[in-house]
C-alpha cells in the first residue's frame, strides 16, 4: 500500500472528476488541501459556468454571449465544467503520477 501524497506544509493532494452540465464527465484534476472540505472548496474556485461563446476579432478570443448568435463568426455552447463531488479521493504518488501520465498522453 503506498502512501498518501503529503506536502511540507501538511496538504494532501486531492484528485477528481470534472463534469459538464448534463452529469457527463469531461476531464479531472487535482488540488492541495489540508482536508477534503477545502479541497472541494478550492476546485469550485476553478468551475467555469455553462454559457454561450462568440468568437471577437478584436480582441482575439471568446467572449461570453447571453444568447446563440449566428452569422456573426463562431458561437457554441460551453458546456461548463463543475465538480463531481463523489469523485474526489487522497492520492498516492503513484495515483499522482498515473493522472500525471494520462494527462501527458491526451495533450500530444
Amino acid at each position: 500500500m503506498s502512501k498518501l501524497l503529503k506536502s511540507t506544509n501538511g496538504n494532501y493532494n486531492y484528485q477528481f472528476r470534472w463534469m459538464n452540465e448534463n452529469g457527463t464527465d469531461v476531464g479531472f484534476n487535482d488540488v492541495w488541501a489540508p482536508n477534503m472540505k477545502e479541497a472541494r472548496k478550492e476546485a469550485k474556485l476553478m468551475e467555469t459556468k455553462a454559457h454561450w461563446a462568440l468568437w471577437d476579432d478584436g480582441s482575439n478570443k471568446y467572449i461570453t454571449v447571453p444568447n446563440e448568435v449566428r452569422g456573426s463568426g463562431h458561437c457554441f455552447r460551453m458546456k461548463g465544467m463543475y465538480i463531481n463531488p463523489k469523485s474526489f479521493y487522497r492520492a498516492t504518488a503513484e495515483d499522482s503520477r498515473r493522472m500525471n501520465r494520462i494527462g501527458n498522453m491526451l495533450s500530444m
